[in-house]
């Protein structure tokens, strides 16, 4: 999944901070995905994985309330919460996020 089809599934406001990067740069990565860091392309491959995990079983809507909603599996924390910050895609807690979105598709 490219940025511009998180983009639409996401929304700005929601993709911009999960990938820790203002709107503006949001923007600006739509129109030109070759402006993409290695950081953010490497959130942006692991956002991807997570919605693909989520489409079989989500509505759009409902893929972008199951980043805000507390989740027992993360010790009551939010997807969003634990996906803010300086994180990596290879980092304990990001692993769990990601973990717990492909146990839904093996539903």
């Amino acid at each position: 999944m490219n940025i511009s089809m998180l983009h639409v599934l996401l929304g700005e406001e929601l993709l911009a901070s999960l990938l820790g990067i203002t709107r503006q740069d949001l923007r600006r990565h739509v129109v030109s995905p070759h402006t993409l860091t290695g950081q953010t392309t490497d959130r942006l491959n692991l956002l991807s994985a997570i919605c693909h995990n989520l489409q079989g079983s989500y509505t759009r809507d409902g893929i972008r309330g199951w980043f805000v909603r507390e989740r027992y599996q993360l010790k009551n924390k939010r997807p969003i919460d634990i996906l803010k910050g300086d994180w990596w895609p290879r980092d304990p807690d990001i692993l769990l996020v990601l973990e717990l979105s492909a146990s839904l598709r093996e539903r």
